[in-house]
């Protein structure tokens, strides 16, 4: 291999280096959680942690299955309290098997 030969390979690994530590020290990314004024580190554990949700419990048989612990419940299978018709008012549906 030639001087120049030998000098291209080194000032192309010389590049590369410099690229790969360029990289490197990208990698301590930083994001803002929704709403919130502070910045943490990925992975710093003095991140806030999500509330802890219960999931529920899978129906048996005739027994009904439970929801999430967060869960809004829409429709409970008797009464429709928590719908709205299309001008806002009671909903006007009728419920039944």
């Amino acid at each position: 291999m030639s001087r120049s030969g030998v000098l291209r390979a080194g000032g192309l690994f010389l590049s590369l280096l410099v690229l790969t530590t360029a990289g490197l020290s990208q990698t301590a990314h930083t994001i803002q959680a929704p709403g919130c004024q502070w910045i943490w580190p990925i992975h710093d554990m003095e991140r806030p942690r999500p509330p802890v949700v219960d999931p529920g419990t899978a129906g048996v048989g005739v027994t009904p299955a439970k929801p999430p612990s967060d869960a809004v419940v829409l429709f409970d299978g008797k009464d429709l309290s928590q719908w709205r018709g299309e001008r806002g008012g009671p909903a006007r549906w009728k419920v039944g098997d």
